[in-house]
């Protein structure tokens, strides 16, 4: 098994697009500063997948939250913590204000082999506190030279937005598009999935098909949107769905009224866990 450091040498370093630009001015408190800091908090990183079981190479997002008390000016200095002992560069958030903030702090690293490790956030101002450390593993798989034959499993995917366009509110609570996907195999077998909407990871798992399963997700945007969900099949054969295409229009009622600035600037998509359906009747 391949260490941390290994693999992220080989995933290109900086390869991060969430971590911030390094500032190197001002970042350490002073000892009485430390001594008479506020306090900080900071979570456990959380990897998104946390245990990845598939194709590589292959992306895995660690965030962390960290609350952090602000009075006037404040700068949070901070750091990611790898478990091969490496350290990130220092990144810089400037914040102003008054009372607690809580920042959300992201990286990605891209994996090549096997890795099974942990993330952990070091803070270095205001105050010097490090998060508990959160772990993930990565297994690929290998590919196959062997020619198939009858006795590999065949897998098929397919998938579809119900509906494909929708217009209306989207104040309220509830999915607004749904996205369905039929996995078939040529014989029972245990078959890993994830599901990507536009690009990006937002559910994965694991589910035994005897010949035919559905496995499905929904969203709830919050602003008018258009773009593609599509279902990855991992192993036992990896293959790939269609792309189910969708577009949103909201027409909130509120937007009549003196409200047209109520969801200004909130552009974040809701997602739910996959609908789990029973086999179908053989």
């Amino acid at each position: 098994m391949m260490s941390v450091g290994l693999a992220r040498r080989a995933a290109a370093f900086g390869a991060s697009a969430a971590v911030l630009a390094a500032l190197s001015a001002g970042l350490m408190s002073s000892p009485a500063q430390a001594a008479s800091g506020p306090k900080v908090a900071v979570s456990a990183p959380k990897a998104t997948p946390g245990d990845y079981d598939g194709s590589c190479p292959t992306k895995i997002n660690f965030s962390a939250k960290i609350k952090v008390p602000v009075k006037g000016k404040t700068e949070l200095a901070y750091r990611w913590l790898h478990g091969d002992g490496s350290k990130s560069k220092v990144s810089v958030i400037k914040l102003s204000g008054k009372g607690t903030k809580t920042v959300t702090v992201k990286q990605s690293i891209t994996f090549k082999d096997d890795v099974k490790g942990w993330e952990a956030v070091q803070v270095l101002g205001p105050k010097k506190v490090t998060s508990k450390k959160g772990y993930f593993s990565v297994s690929c798989q290998k590919p196959q030279d062997d020619a198939r034959t009858h006795l590999d499993v065949s897998v098929s995917a397919r998938a579809w937005a119900s509906p494909s366009s929708y217009a209306g509110r989207c104040d309220t609570y509830g999915d607004k598009i749904d996205f369905t996907g039929v996995i078939k195999t040529n014989r029972p077998s245990w078959v890993r999935y994830r599901w990507v909407l536009n690009g990006e990871v937002v559910d994965y798992g694991k589910i035994k098909v005897r010949d035919v399963r559905k496995v499905g997700f929904g969203i709830n945007p919050r602003h008018s949107q258009r773009g593609w969900a599509q279902l990855q099949v991992l192993s036992p054969d990896a293959t790939s769905s269609n792309r189910a295409y969708y577009k949103v229009w909201c027409k909130d009622e509120y937007k009549d009224h003196d409200h047209k600035g109520d969801h200004k600037g909130d552009d974040k998509t809701l997602t739910r866990p996959p609908a789990r359906f029973p086999p179908p009747l053989r």
